[in-house]
């Protein structure tokens, strides 16, 4: 249960003026006058929100008498994003469970921020189906689906030297293989003991799907992200679920005759994705 000493806090930062001169100071020192001037409030009331934050450690006046942000203030503001994306996206996060996701990752939730959301599974499949054909680097897919539409596209883009990875559950990948449905693959297949999310990551944009409050993967509501940080908290999260996945199928590297190499890590490619 939150302290009483972490409530006071938090309620020291619950203004939106305080908040705005929290961001003002972050851009440059700025003095008393001129905050109130941006904030278009009068001198006694930006006396009395710096005094608040002065006492929560958040702002301090410099030697030339201007208001700068304390070392503690700029960890808030490392932090802020995580709140906004919160808020930005509370209408989706009252039905879907992110809380699937590991501690590192919802912590970094701020970086997927700038993300839009696709409605509908037939505008989702559409989006998919046409990052899918269109990419040219990389095709990353961690799946509970067995997406037959999209085997021959990712057997094609394999051949063509494409990154192609995939992640599927265990138990369907197995009983798929009972019943006789398994499909031959070019590329390596890794198995978790179940799919958390859908997640695809391509050349310059990635995709995640949710479980709702059934625990069911909604494919019908798909998170799009395509800036860079958006990018790179996606690959990583791939990259978490690939190193903990078995090998299920590891092909030969035609030139060497080898099991292909590990993921890569380091590459600065982007991202989209694909099921049906």
């Amino acid at each position: 249960m939150p302290s009483e000493a972490l409530a006071d806090f938090l309620f020291e930062i619950a203004s939106a003026e305080r908040l705005a001169i929290l961001e003002a100071v972050a851009e440059r020192p700025r003095k008393h006058a001129e905050l109130a001037r941006r904030l278009s409030v009068t001198g006694s009331e930006m006396s009395r929100h710096l005094n608040r934050l002065i006492e929560a450690g958040l702002v301090r006046k410099n030697p030339a008498g201007a208001y700068v942000p304390t070392p503690l203030a700029e960890a808030l503001g490392a932090g802020l994003p995580f709140f906004e994306t919160l808020f930005a996206a509370r209408e989706f996060l009252l039905h879907h469970r992110i809380s699937v996701l590991d501690p590192p990752f919802l912590a970094r939730l701020g970086e997927i921020g700038r993300g839009t959301f696709e409605q509908g599974t037939y505008q989702v499949v559409a989006v998919q189906e046409e990052a899918l054909r269109a990419a040219e680097r990389r095709i990353w897919v961690l799946t509970a689906q067995r997406f037959e539409q999209a085997l021959p596209i990712l057997r094609a883009k394999s051949a063509r030297g494409l990154d192609v990875r995939v992640i599927r559950a265990r138990p369907l990948l197995a009983e798929e293989k009972r019943a006789g449905r398994d499909v031959e693959r070019n590329f390596p297949v890794r198995v978790l003991d179940e799919a958390p999310v859908f997640l695809a990551v391509l050349d310059d944009q990635a995709g995640l799907c949710l479980p709702g409050l059934d625990g069911k993967v909604d494919m019908a509501t798909m998170l799009l992200v395509k800036d860079p940080a958006g990018c790179r908290w996606s690959e990583d999260l791939f990259r978490a679920y690939w190193d903990r996945a078995a090998p299920w199928h590891t092909p030969m590297s035609p030139e060497s005759g080898r099991p292909e190499a590990p993921l890569a890590r380091g590459s600065s490619s982007l991202l989209g994705g694909r099921t049906t």
